[in-house]
């Protein structure tokens, strides 16, 4: 279930970048600045899941489900017994990757008729849930995260995978223009983020 768990998490998160970045929008539409901007995106929406999930992991500092067992006859592997990562099961970095990554794909064929527009637009969305949900499964039958640690996940991630594409995506976005100004005996950033 653990490398069950990694292959579902490789699909789901390679998807936005391969499959509507580099397959849909530059080869099919032959639209370089659109394949970039949807890499571009997928890159920040991986490492801000990323960081929340690292951050709070280590916060946290929740057993994992397996470590009860350790130093028995059915225990998991040696390593996991006595290294960091048992204390790093909240939340669930496989799920908050994956499901970030499926709401990622949802939302970009919400906005954008990678695939023509109309009811195909939500096959991908469909396909990336399901992989996504799976990916939580495995974890949890893996014995490696608790229920509400793929929850909290899943939570986490649907909302980075929305709301930065929702932000990136808006209609009449300005660009993001900073400058760098004398501000008293030294120098000030300023800028705006519309």
């Amino acid at each position: 279930m653990r490398d069950a768990s990694d292959l579902t998490l490789s699909l789901m998160v390679a998807w936005p970048f391969l499959v509507d970045g580099l397959f849909v929008a530059l080869w099919y539409h032959d639209s370089p600045d659109v394949a970039r901007e949807l890499a571009l995106m997928a890159v920040e929406i991986q490492f801000i899941t990323g960081a929340l999930q690292s951050v709070t992991n280590m916060i946290a500092s929740r057993q994992r489900p397996f470590v009860p067992s350790c130093g028995t006859d059915v225990a998991a592997d040696d390593a996991d017994c006595t290294g960091r990562i048992r204390y790093r099961s909240f939340f669930s970095g496989h799920t908050s990757q994956a499901f970030a990554a499926a709401a990622t794909v949802c939302t970009t064929h919400a906005r954008l008729p990678l695939y023509g527009g109309g009811a195909k637009e939500a096959a991908p969305c469909v396909v990336g849930v399901a992989i996504a949900a799976l990916t939580a499964a495995f974890r949890v039958m893996a014995d490696l995260h608790w229920f509400t640690d793929v929850v909290t996940g899943a939570v986490v991630g649907t909302a980075v995978g929305t709301i930065i594409p929702l932000l990136r995506m808006r209609p009449n976005r300005r660009a993001r223009t900073f400058a760098v100004v004398p501000y008293g005996m030294g120098l000030a950033l300023t800028g705006s983020l519309r």
